[in-house]
């Protein structure tokens, strides 16, 4: 299997639980809906034909990052009902601040892949991080590399397609040397969509799929299997 990565950066970045309503929690990374809107973006393809893409060619997607801050945001919003009328509504949004890191794309396909990878030197569309106003640098790309799998027990800041909840512990060892104000979070179990029904611009999940966040100063009681691209190591999620 051939893939790429590149590192990222955003000075906003929100990824919507698809489980809030009125008020709009954050995810803390990108979620599969997102790695492959992004890459939709790139080549041109809107969201409907990028996920056929991604279950036609046994696409692999995955993400590393952590943010600096969040913050919360008011949003007044016209909403259009069923007969037409025009309403209006007030939400929360939750926003990550300063989002860094790397997403990861790969496929046994080398020439979508190849593909792909020229669609991030020279996107067609802009790219962006969840709304149309959080916008994304693209900082370096990795070449196309050969993808293998391997097994490790410390992986941090990334979304694994699991429920490890209760395979984790703390690791007393880097807490001890990190700095004074360090925050200790457990892992964040999240039930999303990854396969969607699309009838018009209406879209609807028809495939859900549970993943957990790991944050930093976390090791696992076993192995895991993850995904070596030469020195990077990160979890990958497939339709298929």
């Amino acid at each position: 299997m051939q893939g790429f990565y590149f590192q990222y950066s955003a000075p906003t970045a929100s990824f919507r639980d698809p489980g809030s309503q009125l008020y709009h929690s954050c995810l803390p990374l990108p979620p599969f809906s997102t790695l492959a809107g992004i890459a939709g973006a790139a080549l041109g393809m809107s969201f409907e034909s990028i996920i056929d893409y991604f279950r036609d060619q046994h696409i692999f997607a995955g993400v590393k990052g952590f943010s600096r801050g969040r913050g919360r945001d008011l949003w007044n919003y016209a909403k259009i009902t069923s007969n037409s009328i025009v309403g209006k509504d007030i939400l929360n949004r939750e926003f990550l601040a300063y989002l860094e890191g790397k997403i990861f794309y790969a496929s046994p396909n080398v020439e979508v892949i190849n593909k792909m990878h020229h669609a991030f030197k020279s996107p067609i569309f802009c790219l962006t991080l969840g709304n149309s106003d959080d916008l994304f640098v693209n900082h370096s790309i990795s070449p196309v590399i050969e993808v293998g799998l391997t097994e490790t027990s410390a992986i941090q800041n990334c979304m694994i397609p699991a429920d490890i909840s209760g395979l984790y512990e703390f690791d007393w060892a880097s807490i001890k040397i990190a700095p004074l104000n360090v925050q200790l979070k457990a892992p964040q179990v999240f039930n999303l969509p990854v396969d969607y029904e699309f009838k018009g611009l209406v879209r609807k999940g028809c495939q859900y799929q549970v993943f957990t966040y790991v944050p930093e100063n976390i090791k696992f009681k076993k192995t895991i299997e993850v995904y070596s691209f030469d020195e990077e190591t990160v979890p990958l999620f497939s339709l298929n």
